[in-house]
């Protein structure tokens, strides 16, 4: 394994020779880390899920054109109770760092591709907040007291499903840590 200044895998050191001082040691920056084919099936997987209950919802829950978007609100809404819930199990825990249990085929193991295909997968499929906004777009230009009760019905319900969602799953306070 070769070190130094012209790459191999060691730390590279630098010395000001004019100063006389002590080596630096400089570690070369982390490389980007990419999804894994497992992360990748589990998110895809989930999407498929989760699109076909917004479908199911679609198709069960009427919309009036120009009136309230039930199956979008109602997909939202039920997209954050679950996220809630899910984030109770599936969130970081102490001695499981943010950012390698988000990781696809991270050091997590099965907890971190479950998180991927419950949390992005099938929440991310059945939650839609492209469509909410054209949704909302559209009632503005028509119903603009509509489009307001239509925006603040939405996160004031989406956030409650989403406490509610955590405390049915054993958190019982919104900001207490896994």
């Amino acid at each position: 394994m070769r070190s130094g200044r012209h790459g191999g895998a060691g730390p590279r050191t630098s010395v000001d020779a004019t100063a006389g001082r002590v080596p630096r040691v400089t570690r070369p920056a982390p490389r980007p880390r990419r999804a894994t084919l497992a992360g990748a099936g589990a998110v895809g997987a989930g999407s498929v899920l989760g699109a076909g209950l917004r479908w199911a919802l679609a198709a069960l829950l009427d919309a009036h054109p120009g009136g309230w978007p039930w199956p979008t609100f109602a997909a939202n809404v039920a997209g954050c109770a679950l996220i809630g819930a899910l984030g109770v199990g599936l969130a970081p825990r102490p001695g499981r760092p943010a950012a390698v249990a988000r990781r696809p085929g991270g050091s997590a193991g099965r907890s971190t591709l479950a998180g991927w295909f419950a949390m992005t997968g099938v929440c991310g499929g059945l939650t839609t907040m492209s469509g909410f906004a054209l949704e909302l777009a559209e009632r503005f230009s028509t119903r603009p007291a509509l489009a307001v009760g239509y925006l603040g019905a939405t996160l004031i319900a989406g956030f409650a499903a989403f406490a509610a969602g955590r405390f049915a799953a054993g958190r019982r306070t919104l900001g207490e840590r896994t």
